[in-house]
């Protein structure tokens, strides 16, 4: 279920310093590529179980559930 999730982060990772080469200005902070890797992880995770409370129409916990998302990413992304 996760395993696409999975290779495609295993592939943001090892990619992460050929992507930094390439970025001159990031040369300095590879840790950039590695959050964004992250964080583009947890949000593809997290769209599965999305996708199950939409099927089953559980409409209330989706939209708690998604809030909270947007809130704890959104988050991540201004503290690092």
């Amino acid at each position: 279920m996760y395993l696409p999730s999975v290779f495609l982060f295993q592939f943001y990772l090892l990619s992460s310093l050929l992507l930094l080469h390439l970025l001159c200005k990031l040369k300095t902070h590879p840790e950039f590529i590695i959050w964004l890797t992250l964080i583009m992880l947890t949000d593809a995770l997290v769209a599965i179980p999305f996708a199950q409370l939409r099927l089953q129409k559980k409409a209330l916990q989706f939209a708690l559930a998604k809030i909270i998302n947007v809130v704890v990413l959104s988050d991540s992304i201004t503290i690092f």
